[in-house]
This record gives structure tokens, sequence and C-alpha cells, in this order.
């Protein structure tokens, strides 16, 4: 029989052939070819793996979010689906580590959701994280070979990979000595005999057969949709605040003419306080992070230094102050509603976290009685301050919701996100190295613990302000690591692209100061982080929101060509079969057969 109907026949039997997507894995050093399909059906977001008999945490945690951000991205609840994803590696091994394949599971899923036919000569390999950015993956130079060598004619890989980042310890002498010093190599690496595509997000991966995808105009758009996220807080609370700055500072300054000795102290923390009113003024929508700031850079010598002048003064006044703060956000305690979800979720967060730094600034201050140890006056001092400066967000941020919530739903949803994200978090950091202090540890699991803390104490609303603020650090974590030199801005750009496609204008006190501060803020890890605070809560406000309604296709397939059989390097054949397909191989041949002997 000719091989090419031996050919076609195999075909007939491989299972998912014409709804998968192609990945590659390194098996042996070489590049394989991986294919990716995916079941979707009415479920509650659970994930399973069929087709390998071993796969490590990383590449679970990477399909979790490829399935996920694939719902996301067809406008639908990624909680609605369950998925079945099928990985069948041609001609490997069934054991497979790594996250690299998570980009051909997405593109596998998008597909299967939306209907969206998938070019089979296009592979894919990419790290899929939390918010849809694509990361690094390991072996592109050998893949991008594996991938010519089976006959693809596309190639889809991470942005930036087109070089190779390694950090080599070499010698360096200092003086009379020489030591090893961690240096970066940059090597540009080597893609031949295929085209190739660089993404940093899924959405650019899943046009990348298009040829029509402007990231510029989409992020023109962001700035557009962010323009138009106008929301601030009340004038009248503005106003209220500003009051408040201004008479800590004439305080500050009554008490630096009584007690000369604490005048550059007091000195400092009024002209930090003053600096931060003009910022206030300068730039209208930060004025809900720079004046609470400015009255908490005051209150930080000026509580202190009359714990050490006048201990009982100084606890009486500190005490009253955060006390009356405290019955004002009771009166103002926000219901979280679909349209507020952030800005009173947050508030309600901030309360949470006040009282917090309240009690750590008592516990403070009887060590001090205790001791006379003036480090835990100033301990003391600060943390009263934060009690004071959380307790005045909240306040800014308390509006009422004009639209209802199912808080229990939602908070369900959006914690086992953010949980699972912070899992994949740590398996990433391990399986790379890259650690982040402030974003993963500081940021992302230290208010993962908080959300945890607070729903055990029967406190749902700040529980969800944590999650989003966990959120927030999470996506900022994702989006720029790993780092390297001249690599912020490229990394920055793929990352608002990525918000672009799931922005909406949402009036949120809480993102337009976001946006506000990441105006200002130079390009590093600070502005990214503050727009990761608005894409958490968009992420937020469309889980919360999401119904059963029809998903839809955010991209067309213009240039779309109907899906060939899985390239075959010379000399191969696929080694995947059904029983089904055995089956109906064996009745075909036999027909076939029958038919040349009645010739």
């Amino acid at each position: 029989m000719p091989r090419q109907v031996i050919h076609a026949l195999l075909l007939l039997a491989a299972p998912h052939v014409l709804a998968a997507a192609f990945g590659i894995a390194l098996y042996q050093d070489r590049g394989i070819p991986v294919e990716v399909s995916v079941n979707v059906s009415r479920g509650s977001g659970y994930v399973n793996i069929e087709g390998l008999y071993y796969y490590d945490d990383s590449l679970w945690y990477s399909t979790v979010f490829a399935c996920w951000e694939a719902a996301i991205s067809a406008g639908a609840d990624p909680f609605s689906y369950n998925y079945t994803v099928y990985i069948a590696p041609i001609n490997a091994s069934r054991s497979l580590a790594g996250p690299s394949l998570s980009l051909a599971v997405y593109i596998a899923t998008y597909s299967t959701i939306t209907g969206s036919p998938v070019n089979s000569s296009v592979v894919y390999t990419g790290t899929v994280a939390p918010g849809g950015v694509v990361d690094f993956v390991g072996g592109v130079e050998q893949k991008a070979e594996g991938a010519a060598r089976y006959g693809f004619k596309l190639f889809v890989y991470p942005a930036l990979q087109h070089l190779e980042f390694k950090m080599v310890e070499k010698p360096r002498l200092i003086g009379v000595y020489g030591s090893l010093v961690p240096v970066l190599e940059i090597t540009p690496i080597q893609i031949r005999n295929i085209t190739a595509i660089e993404v940093g997000n899924v959405y650019q991966a899943a046009a990348a057969t298009t040829g029509r995808y402007n990231a510029t105009a989409n992020i023109e758009r962001l700035r557009e949709v962010l323009t138009r996220t106008n929301a601030t807080a009340p004038q009248y609370k503005i106003d209220a605040l500003i009051n408040e700055v201004n008479r800590a500072v004439k305080k500050a300054k009554r008490l630096a003419a009584q007690q000369p000795r604490y005048h550059d102290a007091l000195a400092a923390g009024i002209g930090k306080a003053l600096a931060y009113v003009e910022i206030s003024r300068n730039i209208t929508a930060a004025s809900t992070e720079a004046l609470p700031r400015a009255l908490a850079e005051v209150l930080t010598p000026y509580f202190y230094v009359l714990f050490v002048t006048d201990f009982e003064r100084g606890r009486a006044v500190a005490e009253i102050y955060l006390a009356t703060l405290r019955n004002i956000t009771e009166a103002l305690r926000p219901a979280v509603g679909a349209d507020n979800i952030c800005d009173a979720a947050v508030a309600h967060a901030y309360i949470h976290t006040a009282e917090m730094a309240k009690s750590t600034a008592e516990r403070s201050l009887t060590s001090y009685m205790l001791t006379g140890d003036v480090t835990y006056a100033a301990e003391a001092s600060y943390w009263y301050s934060q009690a004071a400066y959380y307790l005045w967000k909240a306040i800014l941020l308390s509006r009422e919701p004009t639209t209802g919530l199912d808080l229990n739903k939602t908070l369900a949803k959006i914690g086992r996100y953010v949980q699972t994200a912070v899992e994949y978090g740590d398996v990433y950091s391990r399986a790379t190295g890259v650690t982040s202090p402030q974003l993963l540890e500081g940021g992302a699991k230290l208010n993962l613990l908080r959300a945890l803390a607070a729903q055990q104490e029967g406190r749902g609303e700040a529980a969800l302000g944590y999650y989003i603020e966990a959120l927030a650090s999470l996506l900022a974590y994702f989006a720029i690591h790993p780092g390297f030199p001249n690599t912020t801005g490229v990394k920055y750009m793929h990352y608002l692209d990525a918000v672009a496609h799931v922005a909406a204008p949402v009036k949120s006190i809480y993102a337009a100061e976001a946006a506000a501060l990441a105006e200002a803020a130079g390009l590093n890890d600070t502005k990214i982080l503050y727009m990761a605070k608005i894409h958490a809560c968009i992420i937020a406000e469309k889980l919360a929101v999401a119904g059963d309604g029809a998903p839809h296709r955010m991209l067309r397939y213009v240039n779309y060509q109907a899906p060939a059989p899985p390239p075959q390097p010379p000399g191969e054949m696929p080694v995947e079969i059904t029983a089904l397909g055995l089956l109906l191989l064996v009745f075909i041949v036999k027909v076939l057969h029958h038919l040349s002997r009645r010739r």
C-alpha cells in the first residue's frame, strides 16, 4: 500500500488531530513535538492532565493557568469549566517537566472554548503565567531546530529569547588580590530554517498566524481606558485630610519649640509631610496616597517625642486619635458590590491592617514602659502612625455600591485564583532561582496570609481586599521576572499589551490612584506594580461578575489555513494510535485489500 495512504490512515486514527495545538519539548537534548488537545466541559475550574506517566509541579501549575487564562481571554468564567488536557509527545518519553508546554495548552484551550481554528503548522513554546504574560523557557535553539526538522512552518517563542542570558563567575583583579564575581553574559541565539515570532503574552501568541497585530494600538487604547477611569475621592474628604495634616504640622512645630532637643527630627517629619502635600496638589489622583502618607510622616516624630518626654500624655493622644478615626471608618464602612469591589474590599483590608498596626504599637509601647529602651518608643510611634495612615486610606476609598454582589462566591473564586497563583510563584521561583523579597515574599505571601486570617475571623470583605493586593504583587512578579539589564522596558510593554485586552473603564479610586502613581514612576518594579494593581482590580471584577454568557473570540484568525496533518520528520511515523482508531485502521485496510483482490 502506498506510504501516503498509510500515513493518512494513521492520521485518521491519531486522537484529536484536527483540534490539537503543538508544543515542543526537549528530549535527549533534541526538540520533540508534543500534541496538545483540551476537552472543556461544564464544571468548577478543575484541571486534569492525561497522557503522561510523570510531570512536575511547574508543568502542572502552568497548565492550570493556561486553561484559566484561555477562559478569561474568551470573556468566560474560568471556574465554570473543567479542563481535561491530553498531552502526547511524538516519538518521545511520556515524562515531561517544566512549564514551556503551557503556551500550546493555552492555544488548544482557547480554540476549544471559542471554536477558533488552530493552524497545526505552528509550534508554540512559552511559560503562561497569571495575567496572560508569556515567560522564558529553556532550550530555545534546540526547540527551533526540532521544529524545523519536523516540518513546522512557524516557531512561536517568548519575547527576548533571541538572546541567551547567563550569569557566570569570572575572575576580577582587585589590587594584588583576585576574586570570582558574577557577570551577565548575553549571547545571540541562532534560529535557522524556520520562521520565528517572539510573543510577550498569550494574546500575541493567539494572533501569531494572522499577521495583523498592533501592540502599540492596544497600549494606546489602554491609556484611553485609564483616562476614563478617572474616579477620585470626594473633595470634602480630601479637604478634611489636608486640614488634618496642617493641624498635625502646627502641633509638631509647637512641640519642636518646646523640645529643642528633638527639633531636627520634628522638622524632618514636617518637611516630608509638606512635600507629600505638594505632590497631592500636582497629581490630584495621587492625593489618596500622598495625603495619608503626609500625615504619617509628621505623626511619627510627633508621637515619638511625646512618648519620650511625656509618656502618659503621648499614649492618651495616640489612643484617642486612632479611636476617633476608627469611629469614622465604622460609620463609613461600605458594602462590597459589583461596581466598587476594589475600593470597598481594599478599604476593609486597610481597616484590618490598621487594627494590626495598632496592636503592634501598643505592645511596643508597653515594652518601652517596662524597659525604658527608646527603640520601643520609636517602633510604637511608627506603628501608631501607620495605623492612622491606613485608616485615612480606608476613609478615602469608602463608597457605597449601586449593584449587589455574592460575596461568598466571589471570595471563593478570587481566593482560589490567588492561592493557586502564589503556589505557582513558589514553584517558579524554586525552579528558576528568581526570587523577589518585595513582590513574592513581602507582597503576595504576606497578603495571602492576612486574607486567610481575615476569613477565619469572619471578615470576608477584608479578605477579598487582601487577595486583590496579593494578586497585584503576583502579577508584577510574573510580568518582570526573570529580569535582566535592559529587559524591563520590553517586558513592561508586553505586559501593558496583555492588560489592554481585558481593560474596561472602571470607576475605581484605587485604580485611578495606581494609574497616577504608575504615570509618575520611573521604569522599574514599582511602576509595574502600580499597573498590576489596576490589572488585579480588573481580574477581580471580571471573576466577581462572570456569568454563564457565551464565550467570544478576542481575535480573528484572518490568515487561517486549514489544519494540516501533524508534521513528521523524514522516515518517522506517529506512534500514538487509539484503540478505536486501530479498529478503524484494520477495517479500512481490509476493505482496501478486498477491493484490490476484486480487481
